[in-house]
């Protein structure tokens, strides 16, 4: 494995701002004397606009106070305002108010003071007068340019005016907080990054040169965001609205670190040929590069034609992922073609010489190709990553949906000259294909001490076509590589899979299609070995029907199959074909199983009646646990930090 390069990011600011809160007063001051008719004189009246035979008896009082930009799709109240409308300078706002005439005894006009200026009713729209039983109201609105330095617009007094020119002030505590796009600051270094606000900022990280810096500082929500992308509606979709940050002509090559913040609404379509060698996600290419603290939420990706796709970054090359998220979200991929290796993950496409630890999915995946017999060659889906290549991946989850016609992973789709540890899953997993619960392909590469508990089976969609062969695996569908495939043509440095300390509890559910298959293969461990080696693996408490169903191995497609130190228990099997612990043809050594019905295939497993009469003769490694009954694994799935920093020390430093 390369080393591979890692950045960190520091910094962090968090943006605010206050709207304004809404109150009922009093319009007038209170009065000095009381007059005929039982109005009140205010003590602030001019002499000369005194009329001592006209009776003033209106109340009025302020209703609401509302802001709108002129972007706006609507008006809002201020104190209802939930996400920043940012404000450049330059840039023009308004201030609307609302007042009620109780009384409705006289027609005014007014002026509004704002910060000591004064703004008469030729500067702002009087709204229409609506006389419902004895109330009337009045809306106006103030027009203002942002100055880029104000960060208070408050209302001072709002002065009305009758017919008569009798004045009546209103002081009102109500203020508007603009909130002003934020410059960018921080100088891009490690110790004082770039803080990023917006959709904007995101976008324009890629002007920056590699090596960058950059820190989100706040939630950011792209569903207003229009960068130009050509919209292309597709049923019951949203518009298209976000390009992805970096091409393969250019890629991402700087630091991100979203800092636990939400990015929330990402929505992406692409339905032409023009995308097809573009990578589709927040980011679109990324190298040498590091993303750590992303959360995204609320996202739907909807694409055709296109080759890598992923809600954090499409294509990443020699990257470093920590501890990125990605929830409530849905991803498609329609019709993707028959050119070779289309990937979607949930976080990421295609991962070559990265590093990906301690990341998490809960999401809907769908990939469907046109052709579906083609194989392997279209169409890895992974619930975390599509496609791992020479890269490492400890501690991701996924929960979820995915369904592929084509090969799916509950984790990574296919993995080749990859180490991927401490990961499970407990999704539902759906393909026509071939199928595993952590890996869809395993191609030389370890996958160790992982676990899925969820179900596999055929697609739900009637329309889809099923594959003349099918590899469903509880851990992986197909481990190792045939002689003369694609792997073949990569320079690698591994020359069989291993797969070591993995525990299956879950289904394997092809009970629809036996009989109606040329052969639909299910093992509780792997369905298909090549040059593959299993141990240290437990299938307990699992069911698997299919037409040929094993508890660890079902087929040895060649090569040195081998199975040591492992134990079956409490699995129900059903099968039209065979049925058994190994398949024929697979070595097997102190593998242990607790029903004799297992050995339909002549395997050279042990049977064990009594776990705890029989435990001294139980030979296993000290990956397990020793208790009175049957033994477990120590460690399968998301790994303590001690653990996990074991399996760290023994690769190379990245």
């Amino acid at each position: 494995m390369k080393k591979i390069l890692v950045f960190l990011l520091v910094c962090v600011l968090a943006l605010g701002f206050a709207g304004c809160a809404d109150k009922r007063i009093e319009a007038n001051r209170p009065p000095t004397d009381q007059v005929e008719g039982g109005g009140k004189e205010d003590e602030t009246e001019k002499p000369d606009d005194k009329d001592d035979d006209f009776s003033v008896s209106d109340t009025v009082e302020l209703y609401s106070c509302t802001f709108r930009g002129t972007a706006a799709k609507k008006e809002s109240s201020l104190r209802a305002v939930s996400s920043a409308a940012y404000l450049k300078e330059g840039d023009t706002f308004y201030i609307d108010v609302t007042l009620i005439d109780l009384e409705d005894t006289v027609d005014f006009i007014y002026t509004v003071v704002i910060n000591g200026i004064k703004y008469r009713n030729s500067d702002g729209v009087l709204g229409n007068t609506e006389r419902d039983r004895k109330e009337k109201t009045v809306t106006f609105s103030v027009e203002l340019v942002y100055d880029g330095v104000t960060d208070t617009y408050g209302i001072d007094d709002i002065v009305i005016m009758s017919d008569l020119s009798i004045r009546y002030y209103v002081t009102i505590a109500d203020e508007y907080k603009p909130v002003v796009l934020p410059t960018r600051t921080g100088d891009g270094t490690e110790e004082n990054p770039y803080l990023i606000y917006n959709a904007e900022m995101l976008l324009d990280m890629i002007e920056y040169p590699a090596g960058t810096y950059f820190r989100q500082a706040n939630d950011i929500d792209l569903s207003a965001v229009d960068t130009g992308e050509k919209y292309q509606n597709g049923e019951n979709a949203p518009v298209d609205r976000w390009k992805p940050i970096g091409t393969a002509a250019y890629p991402f090559r700087s630091h991100f670190d979203g800092n636990g913040f939400k990015i929330a609404r990402l929505s992406i379509q692409r339905f032409d040929w023009s995308y097809q060698s573009e990578g589709v996600g927040l980011f679109g290419y990324a190298e040498n590069c590091e993303f750590k603290n992303v959360t995204l939420e609320d996202y739907r990706v909807e694409v055709r034609y296109t080759r890598t796709v992923g809600a954090l970054v499409g294509f990443a090359q020699n990257c470093v992922v920590t501890d990125c998220k990605l929830v409530q979200g849905r991803k498609e991929n329609f019709e993707s073609g028959s050119w070779s290796f289309s990937n979607m993950g949930g976080l990421v496409g295609f991962a070559n010489q990265s590093y990906i630890e301690g990341c998490s999915v809960t999401s809907d995946l769908g990939l469907f190709g046109e052709s579906p017999t083609v194989y392997p060659r279209v169409g890895m889906l992974g619930g975390v990553v599509g496609e791992l290549r020479r890269s490492v991946m400890l501690n991701c989850k996924f929960s979820g949906k995915i369904e592929s016609g084509i090969v799916a992973g509950g984790v990574v789709g296919r993995c080749d000259e990859a180490v991927i540890a401490g990961c499970e899953s407990d999704a539902n997993i759906y393909s026509a294909l071939i199928a595993g619960g952590i890996v869809g392909q395993l191609w030389r590469s370890n996958l160790m001490m992982s676990a899925f508990s969820g179900v596999i089976s055929f697609p739900e969609r009637a329309d889809m076509p099923i594959g003349e062969y099918t590899y469903f695996g509880g851990i992986v569908g197909d481990a190792g590589v045939e002689y003369g495939s694609y792997s073949d043509l990569l320079d690698g440095v591994m020359t069989k899979s291993e797969i070591r300390g993995c525990k299956f509890s879950g289904e394997i559910r092809n009970e629809s299609y036996m009989g109606d298959l040329y052969r639909a293969l299910a093992g509780g461990i792997c369905a298909r070995l090549y040059d593959c080696e299993i141990s240290d693996a437990e299938v307990c408490g699992a069911f698997i029907i299919a037409d040929s169903a094993f508890a660890l191995a079902a087929l040895n497609g060649g090569g040195e199959g081998w199975i040591e130190g492992s134990v079956v228990g409490d699995v129900d099997l059903e099968a039209m074909s065979g049925m058994g612990s190994v398949a024929d043809g697979v070595v097997c050594h102190n593998v242990y199983v607790d029903s004799e019905s297992y050995f339909a295939d002549g395997s050279d497993a042990v049977a064990i009646v009594d776990w705890q009469a029989q435990a001294e003769n139980i030979q296993l490694s000290d990956a397990w646990s020793r208790g009175s009954g049957r033994p477990t694994l120590l460690y399968a799935g998301i790994l303590p930090d001690e653990i996990l920093q074991q399996i760290k020390d023994m690769m190379p430093p990245v």
